[in-house]
């Protein structure tokens, strides 16, 4: 029988190793193995200090840890769903359209509207300020609005006669093959129809390929649906639009039919039973899903077919455009101040605007004589960027007068310009400065003028 002290002694030994072992995985600074996650017993926090450079990436590390009580030498780890710590002061968005800014180094806040606006160095609404602005020369680039319009049709094949009718609905179809002179992309298909009874139901415009006998074969290239409903109680043009154009190619022979989900004599269709009219076409005529197509050797139906055209693009240069700084041209800078001086000044060396005239353009009942100053517009006769205009007067009076003339909203005797007479009859010619909105101001002096016109 084994010493019962013997026993104990080495149960006693390998406890004892179980706890140094224990004690030295708590204590390395490098763990390797597998560690089996089942014999970890009990609700005890785990404290471990890792070497984060030495955990390989070619090794898996999966543990089942309460991320909040995991401590290691780097710090707290954060579970996913917190802000993380270096902006946690701010907490979570608290508003659609919130924008994460640098008020200062180290310092992020939330702000949004004009706050968001000012940190960003813009201004609001429509009123954009900026400290400087680099146009580019290439006029592709100019700042605007470009809007698409709905591209135009072209009426390429049209086959307006007709005097019999016929009937689209679940046993009968009627429809045309046609050939394409060019290439293009159908747009539009129209036939001539009426709702005869007012009853609701559907109406198929069918896009197909023709086999060696120009009739319809395979599935639908396209198809448009409308409601029956709204075609007209007496025989009017009915367009099948196509939500995205088909390109057709050159000499192939399509075909074009309508069915129907309702039963005979509600929709009907015109066609024509003369000789041919629309020669690189025949009329179709099908009864009911299964049977075979026929082709008419002498009939075709009234019918028409349009190509769609490009977009029309319309571009909108933005009004009120304010710059300041330098404008740039990749080499050479110009203050805007400066570019604005040299239109000015442009606009008084760009020549003289003569006008071609035939009577004057007022007389003396036109004009206002109380010897105080009056705004006379100019704008119907002398166009935009003008600052200069040249007034021919010619006076007709008796015991002495004058009118003067000056720039709307300036004062003072200096800036006016005379025309006196003491003659019976007197022509001058008075150049007078004009505002952006081409008025000036005049002042009639005597009422007792007998004639007075200028141009």
């Amino acid at each position: 029988m084994a010493n019962p002290r013997s026993r104990f002694a080495a149960v006693a030994s390998k406890w004892s190793d179980v706890v140094a072992e224990t004690k030295n995985i708590l204590a390395t600074e490098e763990l390797e193995g597998v560690i089996d996650h089942g014999k970890l017993f009990g609700t005890h926090n785990l404290t471990l200090d890792i070497d984060h450079a030495n955990i390989a990436n070619a090794h898996n590390l999966t543990t089942d840890i309460d991320h909040n009580v995991l401590a290691n030498t780097h710090g707290a780890i954060q579970p996913l769903t917190d802000v993380l710590t270096d902006i946690s002061n701010l907490g979570v968005v608290g508003a659609d359209g919130e924008f994460l800014v640098g008020t200062g180094a180290g310092t992020l806040t939330w702000k949004m509207g004009a706050a968001a606006r000012t940190l960003l160095g813009i201004g609001s609404g429509d009123s954009i300020t900026l400290s400087g602005l680099i146009p580019n020369a290439d006029a592709s680039n100019d700042i605007g609005l470009v809007e698409e319009s709905e591209p135009e049709v072209t009426l390429k094949i049209d086959q307006p006669t007709g005097s019999s009718e016929s009937y689209v609905s679940t046993s009968i179809r009627n429809g045309q093959t046609f050939t394409p002179d060019t290439s293009y992309f159908l747009a539009r298909v129209g036939f001539k129809l009426k709702n005869n009874n007012s009853i609701a139901g559907n109406i198929t415009l069918h896009l197909s390929l023709t086999d060696g006998g120009g009739l319809p074969t395979g599935g639908d290239l396209v198809s448009v649906i409308i409601d029956g409903l709204t075609l007209p109680t007496s025989y009017d043009w009915v367009y099948f639009d196509l939500e995205t154009p088909y390109e057709l190619t050159q000499d192939v022979l399509y075909a074009v039919w309508l069915s129907s989900t309702v039963g005979i004599n509600v929709y009907k269709i015109y066609y024509e039973t003369s000789s041919n009219l629309y020669p690189d076409g025949k009329k179709l005529l099908g009864h009911g899903g299964g049977t075979p197509w026929h082709a008419s050797e002498i009939e075709d139906m009234v019918f028409r077919i349009y190509s769609s055209g490009e977009p029309d693009f319309t571009y909108t240069r933005w009004q009120n455009l304010y710059l300041s700084g330098l404008l740039h041209d990749g080499t050479v800078s110009l203050s805007v101040a400066n570019a604005k001086a040299a239109y000015d000044h442009s606009l008084l060396t760009q020549g003289f605007v003569d006008r071609t005239i035939s009577a004057y353009d007022w007389e003396k009942t036109d004009l206002i004589w109380d010897n105080d100053w009056h705004d006379l517009d100019l704008s119907d006769i002398v166009p935009t960027g003008v600052r200069l205009v040249l007034l021919y007067n010619r006076l007709n009076l008796t015991g002495g007068g004058s009118i003067a003339y000056r720039e709307k909203g300036t004062t003072g005797e200096w800036n006016e310009i005379d025309a006196q007479n003491n003659l019976s009859q007197q022509r001058v010619s008075i150049i007078v400065p004009c505002d952006a909105d081409q008025v000036i101001e005049y002042n009639g002096k005597n009422v007792t003028w007998t004639t007075f016109f200028w141009l």
